[in-house]
């Protein structure tokens, strides 16, 4: 069963990562699919007819991490969700001793230069 959302069948997610220029992967959270990246942002894709920017989520994990002094905790939320937001953290070079304190409960991954 799909949705106005779902991706349609004969969509490759390799052609996406060889025009946008980016790793990606996805992982299963519960019952959702989740696209992460590794300490990269979607670059747009500036060809004729292919214009994408951000993707709902990146906007989202940006917006977070903009008002991050407003939230003390994110261990409510999926594993990979606080994951994608202390990497835009790290990416940005806006994780600070206080922040990092809000993801004291989370299972986090560790990051590998």
């Amino acid at each position: 069963m799909g949705g106005a959302c779902s991706r349609k069948r004969d969509h490759r997610d390799d052609e996406d990562d060889f025009h946008l220029g980016v790793s990606r992967r996805y992982c299963k959270s519960g019952s959702s699919k989740w696209l992460t990246t590794s300490f990269t942002r979607p670059v747009l894709d500036i060809q004729p007819g292919r214009e994408k920017g951000p993707s709902l989520m990146d906007l989202c994990i940006r917006k977070i991490c903009k008002d991050i002094d407003k939230y003390n905790t994110f261990s409510m939320l999926p594993r990979d969700i606080s994951q994608q937001i202390i990497n835009e953290l790290v990416y940005s070079g806006c994780l600070t001793d206080v922040s990092f304190e809000g993801f004291r409960d989370c299972a986090l991954q560790v990051a590998h230069s």
